[in-house]
């Protein structure tokens, strides 16, 4: 599984590379990401790209309530995905990419 997750990242990355692109991942596209409703504010977020060739968000839920969060990137090849977060927890999303400079996090939307 993690070869074809590898296969589908670099095939976005290609994509992005060769004119501007994007490859929508999961049925997860532009579209939905452009029309998403931003995480409430006591859902922190924090994401950083190393050059490791990873693309990394920390989730903190600070709600009282459960919430269900997705965090979003500049390419949207990464927008997959879907966290339930109990309050108090904190949770990593990290993927593999290519060329981590093109993936950078965005922010939180509800999903």
């Amino acid at each position: 599984m993690g070869n074809l997750v590898k296969f589908k990242t670099t095939l976005a990355a290609l994509a992005v590379a060769a004119g501007g692109l994007t490859l929508a991942v999961s049925g997860q596209g532009t579209a939905q990401a452009a029309t998403a409703e931003p995480a409430p504010s006591c859902v922190e977020g924090y994401g950083w790209n190393m050059m490791d060739m990873y693309a990394t968000v920390h989730m903190t839920n600070k709600c009282t309530t459960v919430q269900r969060v997705r965090p979003t990137y500049a390419n949207d090849a990464l927008q997959w995905g879907c966290y339930e977060l109990q309050p108090g927890q904190t949770v990593e999303d990290k993927k593999a990419v290519v060329f981590p400079p093109l993936y950078k996090y965005t922010g939180l939307v509800r999903c």
